[in-house]
């Protein structure tokens, strides 16, 4: 597995991998998603609460990844379960990153199609932003990871254009912390869930990182500190902007905002804040097509990743151009959050829990 990965990627740039995954299509609409009620703004508790379970992943990942250290996560199902069991799961996981890349692009298709071009046809919108990932998708991890690296620097242009939203909020709408008790901020964990995934790529990514443990496992701790501030801030942001009453009718409440102001220079800052979220979305399409790519060559045992991207983007295409309307989006993006809710955290912890059991670790295969 790893000589097609001869060289490896640093620390640094497995922490920018999984922040530029996480980044993906729930980030405009997870205020939303995590809005408690009509009474009071509880849902960036819900995304703080979101980032403490991850982190608690990210240390069981650890302690899995330690025991096979050589080996992705496709491999360490085979080690743990046997050859037939473990395909079975690696073909699951393949599945699942396809679903999670559709995703990436109804999303993107459905925004574009809302706040840019209404009369442009989906398979135009969908193909050529599948057509710019495949080009990326066939290359080496290395290259994909200087693509990540490069693009990240437009993370901070987001709060820099959210600025100007300063001069009318009301920091009142956030009172009483903690107003919508602690069930129904809870409850709201698992809507808010599928905008942070994208931290699960270290469990195959892991063997292909320079470094000790412990720098691996503080580049993904960092990660995640950054991504759950990121969205924290995001969140608290569009909850003193919109009253709690307001918020409950606008789905992308970040786009709704920048929409409200106009610059001598720029007249409409949401295109630009769009403009740069593109960018940034496809950073997570390509991570997750090219784990699908590269599961799809561990199981078929093929020589190089590159020969299934095409197909991978082409399946991803056909799924995300399934004839639909909004409510079998929204089945399906319910759907989808439930599948990584199982993927990130029950499949883990369980390999995790028969590794530790039958004292399996550092095994071949």
């Amino acid at each position: 597995m790893i000589q097609e990965n001869k060289q490896f990627i640093s620390p640094r740039q497995f922490m920018i991998f999984i922040i530029q995954t996480q980044i993906g299509a729930g980030f405009i609409s997870l205020p939303f998603s995590v809005h408690t009620s009509e009474r009071s703004s509880d849902g960036w508790i819900t995304v703080l609460l979101i980032g403490i379970i991850i982190q608690i992943l990210i240390t069981l990942y650890t302690l899995l990844a330690k025991r096979f250290p050589s080996l992705t996560f496709f491999e360490i199902t085979t080690a743990v379960f046997g050859k037939f069991i473990g395909k079975a799961i690696s073909a699951a996981y393949i599945l699942f990153f396809l679903l999670i890349a559709a995703h990436i692009l109804i999303v993107y298709c459905t925004v574009i199609e809302v706040w840019v071009f209404p009369q442009t046809p989906d398979w135009v919108i969908i193909s050529s932003m599948s057509l710019v990932a495949l080009y990326l998708v066939k290359e080496k991890l290395q290259i994909i990871t200087r693509y990540h690296t490069v693009i990240c620097y437009l993370l901070f242009i987001l709060p820099v254009l959210s600025l100007p939203a300063y001069g009318n909020v009301e920091f009142r709408y956030l009172l009483p912390v903690g107003g919508s008790g602690l069930f129904t901020i809870l409850s709201k964990i698992p809507d808010g869930f599928l905008s942070f995934i994208g931290f699960e790529v270290m469990l195959f990514l892991y063997p292909f990182v320079k470094g000790t443990n412990k720098q691996k496992y503080l580049a993904a701790t960092y990660s995640n500190i950054f991504f759950t501030v990121y969205t924290t801030y995001f969140s608290i942001l569009t909850y003193i902007f919109f009253s709690p009453e307001e918020l409950k009718l606008v789905p992308q409440p970040v786009l709704y905002i920048l929409k409200a102001f106009t610059f001598p220079v720029f007249e409409r800052v949401d295109i630009l804040f769009l403009s740069t979220w593109t960018v940034l979305i496809s950073t997570s399409l390509v991570s997750y097509a090219y784990l699908t790519a590269l599961g799809v060559k561990q199981t078929l045992r093929l020589q190089h990743h590159k020969t299934a991207a095409p197909y991978v983007m082409a399946l991803c295409t056909l799924i995300a151009l399934y004839p639909r309307n909004d409510l079998t989006v929204e089945k399906f993006l319910g759907q989808v959050s439930i599948l990584s809710i199982a993927f990130t955290i029950a499949v883990p912890v369980l390999v995790f829990l028969i590794a530790l059991l039958f004292k399996k670790q550092k095994v071949s295969v």
